[in-house]
C-alpha cells in the first residue's frame, strides 16, 4: 500500500492551522480528539488512538480526559516500544480488548495490525498487515 500513515497528514494540518503556537496546538488537538470521539460515540468505530510525542503527552492527556468525559468514553493508556498510545474506547469491553492486545499480541505483527484496524473501524479491504512499513510510521507528527 502506498498511502502514508495518518501522522504526516496530521502534521501538515497542524503546521498550517496552528504553527508553533502552543495555544493553537492545544486547540487544534482538542478539535481533532473531539472529532475522533464523535466517531466512537456514534458507533462508526469502537476506538480511536492517539500517539503524542513525549513533550506533548501531558497536554494531550488533559484534552483526552476532558473529551472522554464529555462523550462518556473510556480511556486506555498503553505503552508500545518507546512511545505512548492513548485510546478512546466506546465501552469497557473495548478497554479490555486493548488490555489483551498489549498483553498478548506481538508488536507490528499481522495480527496486531488486524486487531487495531478492527477497533479503529478500518474496512477489511483497507487492512495493511505491514502498516509499520508505511512512510511516516514512527515519525513525530505533532
Amino acid at each position: 500500500m502506498n498511502k502514508p500513515t495518518c501522522g504526516p497528514l496530521y502534521k501538515d494540518a497542524l503546521g498550517k492551522y496552528a504553527g508553533t503556537d502552543p495555544d493553537k496546538i492545544r486547540l487544534f488537538a482538542a478539535g481533532f480528539v473531539s472529532g475522533q470521539a464523535e466517531k466512537v460515540y456514534l458507533g462508526a468505530c469502537r476506538a480511536a488512538m492517539f500517539r503524542p510525542s513525549a513533550d506533548r503527552l501531558a497536554m494531550i492527556l488533559d484534552v483526552i480526559r476532558d473529551v472522554a468525559n464529555r462523550y462518556n468514553l473510556h480511556i486506555f493508556h498503553g505503552a508500545c516500544q518507546t512511545f505512548d498510545e492513548i485510546w478512546l474506547c466506546r465501552n469497557v469491553d473495548v478497554w479490555h480488548n486493548l488490555q489483551e492486545l498489549y498483553a498478548t499480541y506481538v508488536y507490528n505483527s499481522p495480527a496486531w495490525h488486524a486487531f487495531r484496524a478492527e477497533l479503529c473501524g478500518i474496512p477489511a479491504e483497507e487492512l495493511d498487515e505491514a502498516f509499520h512499513l508505511r512512510a511516516g510510521h514512527g515519525e513525530r507528527c505533532d
